[in-house]
Formats: C-alpha cells, structure tokens, sequence
C-alpha cells in the first residue's frame, strides 16, 4: 500500500523509516512468518517487505514505547552513531 502515490519518494520514505527499527509483531506471508517480533529491521528485511504482499508491519518507535521509566533500546532502536541497537550502560 505504500507504493501508490509518488514510487520513488514514497519507497525511499519508506525504506529510511524502517531501517534501524524493530518490529513490534510477527509479520507473515500467508500463513508463513517472514520476520518475527522484536526482529531488527535491515536492508534485507526491507526489501523482502517491498516485494512480498506481507501483511501490515508494526515497528517499536519511542512514541509507542511503555517502559515505566525510559524507553527502552527496542523502541528506541540503532544508535546513529555506531549502527548498532542502543546500550544505555554506555
């Protein structure tokens, strides 16, 4: 459903909002699991969403996120920085 309007910029939209995420659910295809919660979400498993007809994908984002005291490293997802999931030790 992405792919309606304006290809190009939606995909590319697209691809930079899930890289560094991590799933908040399983995603199939049919009845086979593609990727499963709390999966981290790369360039590969970007592509494998754009060209299956996989079902919706839920990501773990900071707004979502309902940790008591912070959020937490999987809502939070990679660190800019070193392209890794966060370490809130370091």
């Amino acid at each position: 459903y992405f792919r309606e309007s304006s290809k190009g910029m939606t995909e590319r939209i697209l691809i930079q909002t899930l890289i560094g995420r991590v799933l908040a659910n399983d995603v199939y295809l049919g009845l086979r699991c593609i990727a499963t919660r709390n999966q981290d979400i790369g360039i590969g498993l970007v592509n494998r969403f754009m060209t299956s007809r996989a079902q919706p994908i839920y990501i773990r984002t900071p707004f979502t996120c309902r940790s008591a005291s912070w959020i937490c490293r999987l809502c939070y997802g990679r660190s800019p920085t070193h392209g890794d999931l966060v370490n809130w030790r370091s």
